[in-house]
C-alpha cells in the first residue's frame, strides 16, 4: 500500500467518486461492503503495486476495504500471475503479447505452480 500523503485530498475524493461509479460500493477483492470499523474501511488500491506502477491512474486503482488492502500489499493479483504464467508457457515474451488470451482457465486442482512455469 503506498502512502496517502502522495495524493492531495481533493484527487484522492475525485478518485474515490469515481471508483464508485465504475465498481459499486463494495471491496474488489472480498465483495462486502464498506463499513465503520478498520479492517472494513474503504481504501485505494493499486491493482498492479506502486512499486511496479508507480502512478495514481484509474486504470489501476480499485476499492478496496483496508483489510484486503493489506493483506495483497505489494503483490501481484492471481488472475494476472495466471496470465502472465500462460504467456511463458507459450513462449511468448512479454514484448510479444499485445493482448491477453480470450480466456485462462483456471488449473485443475492441487497443480503446483511449479508445473505450470516447466
Amino acid at each position: 500500500m503506498s502512502r496517502r500523503e502522495d495524493l492531495p485530498t481533493d484527487v484522492r475524493c475525485f478518485l474515490h467518486c469515481r471508483l464508485k461509479e465504475l465498481h459499486g460500493k463494495r471491496c474488489f477483492y472480498c465483495r462486502r461492503n464498506f463499513g465503520k470499523t478498520r479492517l472494513r474501511r474503504r481504501t485505494l488500491d493499486h491493482y498492479i503495486p506502486y512499486r511496479i506502477w508507480p502512478a495514481w491512474e484509474i486504470e489501476n486503482l480499485v476499492p478496496a476495504c483496508e483489510g484486503c488492502n493489506n493483506a495483497k500489499a505489494d503483490s501481484l493479483p492471481w488472475p494476472l500471475v495466471w496470465l502472465l504464467l500462460v504467456q511463458v508457457r507459450e513462449g511468448t515474451t512479454v514484448r510479444e503479447a499485445n493482448t491477453a488470451p480470450a480466456a485462462v482457465q483456471a488449473p485443475p486442482a492441487g497443480t503446483s505452480l511449479a508445473s505450470l512455469a516447466g
